[in-house]
């Protein structure tokens, strides 16, 4: 991997590697930029994340998507402005904004995706999800303030989504925090403080179910900000209601000893499920 080999970013991506395989791609990812940038430009031309977004990806794609984004803040924000996207084009389909003496030519109408392309197919990628989402504000708003007469069954698609659901961990919650998610809730965020530690040592993660089964872990933790504040974005397909915990080890790097480690403890609960 130290020559940027393609190939093993592909076979990452698709789910093909062994789990040491995978984790040791993963610590080189955290070191080299251009590997990471050469990985997100191949998920950007395997349009992985929208095809992650509409449950396409095979199951072995899904699981290594979900290993990377859980600790990549780039496709964490991308993935969310995506999905704002997407949510906007499939509520814009639902507006029946023709007059009445047109109805009757719907058939012969283009479909909405196949639209878009033709008309902002030209469009760069960084400009086009911006414009994506402009354009369905600005379809979406005027049925909000009645200029276009709607069924009434939107009413409830017209109110205002929640923003992502976070939840702050401490390890002084002996009984955890608690979350609830609802069914449109793809995903949320874990925040959490940690001590700063030396140069030589680096903080690691593993996500841990009621059953004691790792669900995800994570080594060289970094922190949002100068202050020590930690966020995790966790897809809420791996989690069920009950208790995890979330523990946090530091260690030596040049020795690999544990120097110690912590329980960060919630719980989740799934509505509608």
């Amino acid at each position: 991997m130290m020559n940027h080999d393609k190939s093993l970013l592909s076979k990452y991506l698709s789910g093909e590697m062994r789990e040491d395989e995978m984790e040791q791609l993963e610590d080189h990812l955290v070191e080299c930029e251009t590997c990471l940038q050469q990985l997100h430009d191949l998920m950007e031309e395997n349009e992985t994340i929208d095809n992650y977004l509409l449950k396409k990806l095979s199951p072995e794609a899904t699981d290594a998507f979900e290993r990377h984004y859980f600790m990549c803040q780039t496709c964490f924000d991308e993935m969310k402005a995506q999905e704002r996207v997407i949510n906007a084009l499939q509520a814009a389909k639902k507006l029946d904004l023709l007059p009445e003496t047109t109805k009757k030519k719907a058939r012969n109408r283009v479909p909405i995706n196949e639209f878009i392309e033709r008309v902002f197919g030209w469009l760069p990628r960084s400009v086009l999800v911006p414009a994506l989402a402009a354009l369905a504000l600005l379809l979406i708003y005027p049925a909000w303030r009645g200029l276009f007469e709607l069924p009434r069954k939107l009413e409830t698609w017209q109110q205002p989504r929640a923003n992502v659901a976070m939840l702050h961990l401490t390890a002084e919650r002996a009984a955890g925090a608690k979350i609830t998610l609802r069914p449109e809730d793809t995903f949320f965020v874990l925040t959490f403080y940690l001590d700063e530690i030396p140069a030589t040592h680096a903080y690691q993660a593993r996500l841990i179910d009621q059953s004691g089964k790792i669900l995800w872990q994570g080594k060289k933790l970094q922190p949002v900000d100068e202050y020590g504040n930690y966020s995790l974005s966790c897809p809420t397909g791996i989690f069920s209601s009950g208790d995890y915990k979330l523990q946090i080890t530091e260690i030596d790097t040049s020795s690999g000893k544990e120097i110690r480690s912590q329980d960060l403890p919630f719980s989740v609960e799934l509505r509608g499920k």
